[in-house]
């Protein structure tokens, strides 16, 4: 036994922020686990949220279960992505 377990409350805008977190929870060999609760309610998926992943929500979403689905992922992946090229865009026209 060992390692960290790290509980996110929700997803960073930036994919490096996130895997940062993840890779805290495996040090020195030991191994870790992390997992990310979120809330139909958090800033990405009200965002980027899109028909398809509230067709999913709304299906699979049941009030004691935790809701784990690639789809989900996928999407708040793409959402952070999108994320970060508007930041970048927005850098690059200040600068």
């Amino acid at each position: 036994l060992g390692g960290l377990y790290i509980i996110g409350t929700e997803r960073n805008d930036s994919r490096r922020i996130d895997n940062q977190l993840r890779g805290r929870c495996a040090r020195q060999g030991d191994p870790g686990t992390s997992r990310f609760f979120l809330s139909i309610e958090d800033k990405l998926i009200r965002l980027f949220g899109d028909a398809k992943l509230e067709n999913v929500l709304k299906s699979q979403l049941l009030d004691d279960l935790p809701l784990e689905s690639k789809l989900v992922t996928k999407i708040l992946d793409s959402a952070q992505k999108r994320i970060e090229e508007r930041n970048y865009e927005q850098r690059k026209k200040f600068i």
